[in-house]
C-alpha cells in the first residue's frame, strides 16, 4: 500500500474485507443450496423407489392371489389383514413425508 491517508487506507481495507466475506458467503450457501438440492432428489428417488417396489410387490401378491385362489373370496381374516397392511404402509409414509418436511426445513 502507497503511503496515504490512514482513513482513506482503512476504507480500502473494510471495503476489500466486506467483498472478500460477501464471496465466501455467497461461495458457501450455494454448495449448501447445491448439497440440499442433491440430497432431496435422492429422497425423491428413494421414495420412487419404495412405491415401485410396493406395486410390484402388490401385482406379483395379487397374482398369486388370484392363481392359487381363482373364485374364492377373501375370507374375514385375510380383509383385515389387509387393511392392517394398508395402515401400516400409511404410517409409513406419513412418516417418510415428515421426516422429509424436517430436512426441508
Amino acid at each position: 500500500m502507497s503511503q496515504s491517508n490512514p482513513i482513506t487506507q482503512t476504507f480500502a481495507i473494510c471495503k476489500a474485507l466486506s467483498k472478500v466475506l460477501t464471496e465466501k458467503i455467497q461461495e458457501e450457501v450455494t454448495n449448501i443450496l447445491s448439497d440440499w438440492g442433491k440430497f432431496e432428489a435422492e429422497q425423491k428417488e428413494k421414495l420412487r423407489q419404495f412405491s415401485e417396489e410396493i406395486m410390484e410387490r402388490a401385482k406379483q401378491e395379487a397374482n398369486h392371489s388370484s392363481n392359487s385362489s381363482h373364485n374364492s373370496s377373501p375370507n374375514l381374516d385375510e380383509t383385515e389383514d389387509l387393511q392392517e397392511i394398508l395402515d401400516e404402509l400409511r404410517s409409513e409414509i406419513a412418516c417418510l413425508r415428515a421426516e422429509l418436511k424436517n430436512h426441508r426445513q
